[in-house]
């Protein structure tokens, strides 16, 4: 089965991530994966997965960069760049889906 996935970004650089299953409001995620292809290959960018053991505490709604509890990263996340294409990919018990997005450009920092 597929599932919505959503992706909003705020001029922070903060990207909320939420998924949906048809029926299910609050579905569990297992795996969370932020991807750009690079050279003709697929790069993961950031991985998180829910811990084993602890599937009562999983979650449907992730805040990159952040890491919810009860899940792990996988590996070192690479930042995100600007005007970059990614996909969000998302798995969980009988679900699959994605989502592709553009990094918005970040407000530049005053000293």
């Amino acid at each position: 089965m597929t599932s919505k996935v959503t992706v909003l970004q705020e001029q922070n650089g903060v990207i909320q991530i939420e998924v949906l299953v048809r029926g299910n409001k609050s579905p569990c995620v297992t795996n969370v994966y932020i991807s750009h292809v690079s050279e003709g290959k697929m790069v993961t960018d950031w991985q998180i997965f829910l811990n084993e053991g602890e599937r009562d505490f999983c979650t449907n709604k992730f805040t990159y960069p952040n890491v919810p509890r009860h899940y792990s990263l996988a590996g070192n996340s690479r930042p995100l760049k600007a005007a970059e294409e990614y996909e969000v990919s998302v798995t969980g018990p009988g679900f699959i889906g994605g989502k592709e997005f553009t990094r918005i450009k970040l407000p530049s920092k005053t000293p």
